[in-house]
């Protein structure tokens, strides 16, 4: 009896101690009741856990992807090839910990393992299956609420919405991939905000301030008076350029177009830089190319015409002008100014419209290259008695002659009385001329003098 208790004691106590003692099973296998990635591996080698864990932790993976309205789409296993790749090394590290801790086993003893391993697939697999996902073949683009294109004759109107399923293909594909690499198995396209959102519906209140601006502008016309001419800018040409509104809600228009407009009217009522003609005091026709003239200034009109356009309103306008001549027609100048024919050696006065006088003269020196330039230009001072100096030459001005009349116009240029000289026109000025001045007979001058005034024109020509 005795012996009998102590025997069932000691196989108690042996039994208790099985949590805790060592193990004395074969030191290459797995510890009974060890876990891999949730996959029994107790008595098995690395290279066999490694071997049953690659070949079933791939197995019956399906990635579901959420759409948009409850739809759902899978990705399986089979359809991209997919499985895992592990190393040995981190399978080996595991049973290394184990024979090192002695090999303790029990229901104390935590054995389960994660060994994260590389998801090999097949990328082009991958990348048809993608492509062949009803969300992205079967797409109806999400639209927002739209006001119609212009049609003659018809009023603009609001195109509703369109609450389609379009989507980024891109953004879509690369959380597929992630999920794929990660063994996610679900993902929500909804949640990942991939889908196009609709921003403006047909209510929209700036939409509908917009649509009444553009019917407004459809039946307005901008009417220029350009130089004695009228065009008119009809509002069914206006209603073409209208690109939407700005961020202030404003009409915005396709500047290109706006531009375009305006550089029609330069193209037709532009002058300056043009050659023109012009009956001289010879009576002949006398042509030129002149900086002066009509010039509209096209980036300051092209933005005064939007700010109209803006108003809704029909109005007449002017152009805004970089460069505004005295009159519509040549000369336009005007009818009172100075004509230096070069070409003739003649100077003429013009007052309102007829010569009054005139008298023959010298200009610059054509050998010596001191050409007088033609041009058109203004006097821009009236002296009497003054010294004409020339440009300094070793300390010393290049000539110094007085005159008693000088009408400067052009720089250093002007005209002056030359008591030097003993007579006047012809072909002097080709061998004997001045240095760029307009010489003329003593006589002459003082009525020249009384009739011009600072800012009279003067035109040269050749």
């Amino acid at each position: 009896m005795k012996k009998g208790f102590l025997r069932v004691c000691l196989l108690t106590a042996l039994f208790l101690m099985a949590g805790t003692i060592t193990a004395f099973a074969d030191n290459s296998t797995y510890i009974t009741g060890s876990k891999i990635n949730g996959f029994q591996v107790g008595g098995m080698t690395p290279e066999e856990a490694m071997q049953t864990i690659s070949q079933y932790s791939s197995n019956y993976y399906t990635l579901t992807i959420k759409e948009k309205g409850g739809a759902q789409e899978t990705i399986s296993y089979q359809d991209i090839d997919l499985g895992t790749s592990f190393q040995i090394g981190d399978f080996q590290s595991v049973l290394d910990i184990q024979n090192q801790n002695g090999r303790v086993f029990g229901s104390n003893v935590p054995l389960n393992t994660e060994i994260t391993g590389t998801a090999t697939y097949d990328q082009n697999k991958l990348e048809e299956r993608m492509n062949g996902l009803t969300c992205i073949t079967q797409q109806t683009k999400t639209e927002n609420a739209r006001i119609s294109a212009y049609q003659e004759g018809q009023p603009f109107t609001i195109i509703p919405e369109v609450d389609g399923n379009s989507l980024n293909e891109e953004a879509v594909k690369a959380a597929i991939r992630t999920a794929v690499a990660e063994r996610t198995k679900e993902i929500d396209l909804n949640a990942l905000g991939v889908y196009d959102q609709i921003t403006i519906r047909s209510t929209d209140e700036g939409l509908n301030n917009l649509l009444n601006q553009m019917n407004a502008v459809a039946g307005i016309q901008i009417t220029y008076n350009i130089r004695g001419s009228q065009e008119v800018l009809p509002g069914s040409r206006i209603a073409t350029w209208i690109t939407g509104s700005d961020a202030n809600g404003q009409m915005s228009l396709n500047q290109d177009s706006v531009l375009g407009y305006i550089n029609e009217l330069k193209q037709k009522y532009d002058t300056a830089g043009t050659y023109r003609t012009f009956t001289g005091g010879s009576g002949a026709q006398v042509g030129l190319t002149t900086v002066y003239g009509w010039q509209i200034d096209a980036g300051a009109e092209a933005q005064a015409l939007t700010e109209a356009i803006r108003t809704c309103q029909s109005q007449t306008r002017e152009p805004v002008w970089a460069k505004k001549g005295n009159s519509y027609t040549m000369p336009e100048w005007g009818g009172t100014f100075v004509e230096v024919d070069l070409a003739r050696q003649h100077v003429y006065y013009f007052k309102d419209g007829a010569v009054v006088w005139d008298a023959p003269c010298v200009t610059g020196n054509v050998a010596k290259n001191y050409t007088t330039p033609d041009g058109v230009y203004s006097i821009y001072s009236k002296e009497r008695n003054r010294v004409l100096r020339g440009k300094m030459v070793n300390g010393k001005p290049e000539y110094e002659q007085p005159v008693s009349y000088w009408m400067p116009f052009n720089g250093g240029i002007g005209l002056h009385d030359a008591d030097w000289r003993g007579s006047f026109g012809g072909s002097i000025y080709k061998t004997n001329g001045s240095h760029g001045c307009v010489n003329l007979p003593p006589a002459s001058v003082p009525a020249l003098y009384d009739l011009v005034s600072v800012g009279t024109i003067v035109v040269c020509h050749n």
